[in-house]
């Protein structure tokens, strides 16, 4: 596959190792991967087609990394991104990159791409991984598959066993496409910070035998504006197909309208996350990763629970952790708090912990989630563990994550496995291994990019799906 997307394979084998240490490491001809991941079936489509690919990107055309490192991003994208991808998940995938940048990267720890040496935390991985695979996203939706693929094809070919530059590929894209490419690689690559967009307004108005939609969007982020190429999804009634439109906005504010010959369902805007933004809180589910990537949060521990000693080794350590990042995490008692804070995110650990109930989730979702999984729910409340964060009912901006579990030994391990399940929203387990048996994301209820147009105070009906594109290569 990959000889067919970018040119000969450069070396004349390669090996996996297992490694006596959990690594991933990519090196020319061979990869090192630990004993345990190494045994796990999805590494044929995660981290081994990633370090197979790297034998391309980085072992052969090399990374001039005084100019920015350009190869991890292109290599998720065109292995971890191009596997989902080639499962229909494409979207899924970029929506947790935008996510984990919107989670974890703030003004004070924001840079540009060009800035980016190597992966130490995760705000460092959202932009040297994250958005470096979202620019090249982009570049492929503004200028075709075709041109994406021979742009890179001559990449490779001119710069094998040479260091390279973002700007080398920049230069490699202008001969394909024959444009002038400066300001793109300027706005993405040199520039920090990410657009927040909004659907401020938007309705329909029968003109003649057409329907007119009238829709402004904004750009509401502090930094100057960014020029964006946005997809537009527009449902219409008894139609099987989705009308997609993209549009040009680089202004403040702007209006826009688009007619069609049928009845308006809903308009949504970027629907498959084709665009590098950072998210609304209301337009994705509230994770793990929002919790942990949060500047300031007071940690709630139970003072009369049996596992208090548990708990507390449990807070010790996440403490140290959020401290490195130069992050805060305050450690209090139940006891001495009257309420739950609303400026910060908020962790409460423990069954017993007097806020326990300050989200009941089963109650809050149960018309969303499917009946096992409710009836699951309430099973490990009773003899396992369960995890799970949703936004303060008082300030959705700022996550709730609650942690308890009925099993004393359990919790050390949920200390260690947590951080790795970021991108869930609620999570359940059993025994004291503890055993992942239940995972999934809480159900956005209102998308802020999404309107839905009634006509005499009903919704019709539509029939239309969106429909992953095809993958970069099959």
């Amino acid at each position: 596959m990959y000889i067919n997307l970018i040119g000969p394979y450069p070396y004349s084998k390669f090996a996996l190792v297992e490694n006596f240490w959990e690594t991933g490491y990519g090196m020319p001809s061979f990869t090192l991967l630990g004993e345990k991941v190494i045994r796990f079936p999805f590494i044929l489509y995660t981290s081994y087609p990633h370090e197979l690919l790297h034998n391309w990107w980085g072992n052969s055309v090399y990374v001039d990394y005084e100019k920015g490192n350009w190869c991890e991003g292109l290599t998720a994208y065109m292995a971890d991104h191009l596997m989902k991808e080639q499962q229909g998940k494409g979207a899924d995938y970029r929506r947790n990159a935008l996510q984990q940048y919107t989670n974890h990267v703030q003004d004070y720890n924001d840079f540009p791409i060009a800035e980016f040496r190597s992966r130490n935390n995760p705000a460092e991985a959202a932009i040297g991984y994250g958005k470096v695979m979202m620019a090249n996203h982009m570049l492929r939706k503004e200028f075709g598959d075709e041109n994406f693929i021979n742009a890179y094809r001559k990449f490779y070919k001119e710069y094998k066993f040479k260091n390279a530059s973002f700007d080398d590929i920049r230069k490699c894209f202008e001969d394909v496409v024959g444009a002038d490419l400066r300001a793109f690689f300027h706005q993405w690559i040199i520039r920090k910070g990410a657009p927040e967009i909004e659907l401020q307004s938007a309705s329909v108005a029968r003109r003649g035998n057409m329907y007119e939609i009238d829709f402004t969007l904004s750009q509401n982020q502090k930094e100057d504006l960014f020029d964006l190429r946005i997809p537009i999804a527009v449902y219409l009634e008894n139609d099987n197909e989705v009308g997609l439109e993209t549009i040009k906005f680089k202004e403040r504010t702007r209006n826009y309208k688009l007619s069609f010959d049928k009845r308006p369902v809903r308009i949504t805007v970027d629907p498959m996350f084709d665009v590098f933004r950072r998210l609304g809180l209301d337009e994705v589910p509230t994770t793990l990763s929002q919790a942990f990537g949060s500047r300031d949060a007071v940690l709630v521990l139970p003072k009369k629970s049996k596992s208090i000693k548990e708990y507390k080794a449990m807070a010790d350590m996440w403490q140290q952790s959020q401290q490195v990042q130069g992050k805060t995490l305050e450690v209090a008692y139940d006891k001495d708090m009257d309420e739950i804070p609303q400026d910060k995110a908020v962790w409460i650990l423990g069954y017993e912990n007097k806020f326990a109930g300050y989200v009941n989730i089963i109650e809050k979702y149960k018309g969303y989630l499917l009946p096992e999984t409710i009836t699951r729910f309430e099973n490990l409340n009773k003899s396992g563990a369960v995890v799970f964060v949703v936004p303060n009912p008082n300030n959705k901006e700022m996550p709730v994550c609650f942690i308890g579990s009925r099993i004393k030994k359990a919790i050390p391990g949920l200390v260690r496995k947590l951080p790795h399940y970021g991108k869930y929203g609620y999570l359940g387990f059993e025994g004291e291994a503890p055993t992942n048996v239940l995972k999934g994301g809480l159900p956005v209820i209102n998308s802020p990019l999404t309107h839905e147009f009634k006509y005499d105070g009903a919704n019709p009906v539509t029939n239309a799906i969106l429909l992953p594109g095809k993958p970069l290569a099959e």
